[in-house]
């Protein structure tokens, strides 16, 4: 059988913040790197590890490709769990998502600090994140990339503290020329399969949410411009929200709603 964590390094690690959880602390682990390099691989066979460990399940009902349905999931639980959200790469890719994507990081630092757990997150570039969450004692990062010679997969770099500091400063001003003196705490190889969840229903999932990638900024581009033109007829044709909603069959506080849903700022009343 091939062992769950094959590094030795990165299972004493991953020990380590078993004991932590076990004394009440969280964890955040953040696993960036390049599109097809293994981040989901290495991501399920952590938190298979972590959950085995402290005693708790883990499948596909703990991988989430939505941050907002996965902290609704973990607020509901109230224990020790571990996360894995696989939208990370998803929600960077534009201005906006980008955005919403930050403001859900906060929450979800806030509930695994409340409930001793831990999430995984996959993100394509680690820059990307805002320093408040790199900062974080809580934090560790995983770098996962392949060979470009020959495009085997399944290797990574383990940063935390000081270094993944380092890193994340050289990457956020882009300078790259500072990379060759910053050494990760440990490095190795990891297994490049998935045998611990239903592979065909997380691929099923990812490709849903891959088709679906953008359909919400869409539907909050058509909600602005209708707040937009809501806010006209009431300013300039006095004609309450409330009789606006009725006439398009949604419900009396329906720009209410969709008014925090967008952030657009105005008084909906």
């Amino acid at each position: 059988m091939v062992k769950l964590i094959q590094s030795e390094t990165l299972k004493s690690n991953l020990d380590r913040l078993v004991n932590k959880i076990n004394h009440g602390f969280f964890n955040n682990l953040i696993i960036f790197g390049p599109t097809r390099s293994g981040k989901s691989t290495l991501a399920v066979q952590i938190g298979c590890y972590l959950s085995q460990k402290i005693g708790v399940s883990f499948s596909n009902d703990d991988i989430f490709f939505d941050a907002g349905k996965m902290i609704k999931v973990a607020q509901i639980g109230k224990n020790r769990k571990v996360y894995v959200l696989d939208e990370a790469a998803f929600d960077l890719m534009g201005e906006d998502w980008q955005n919403k994507f930050q403001k859900m990081l906060i929450k979800i630092f806030m509930v695994a600090a409340k409930y001793n757990q831990t999430f995984i997150l996959l993100i394509p570039k680690l820059e990307k994140l805002r320093e408040f969450f790199i900062s974080d004692e809580h934090t560790r990062a995983i770098q996962v990339y392949y060979n470009k010679k020959t495009l085997e997969r399944g290797f990574f770099k383990a940063f935390s503290g000081q270094n993944l500091n380092l890193l994340y400063d050289a990457l956020r001003n882009k300078r790259y020329w500072k990379l060759k003196d910053i050494r990760p705490d440990f490095n190795g190889r990891f297994n490049k399969r998935i045998n611990y969840i239903d592979i065909d229903r997380y691929n099923k999932e990812k490709d849903d949410a891959i088709k679906n990638l953008g359909n919400k900024e869409k539907q909050d581009k058509y909600k602005i411009i209708l707040v937009k033109l809501a806010m006209i007829l009431k300013n300039e044709y006095k004609i309450p929200y409330k009789k606006i909603s009725r006439q398009i069959g949604k419900n009396a506080n329906y720009f209410s709603q969709i008014t925090k849903e967008t952030h657009i700022k105005q008084d909906i009343r």
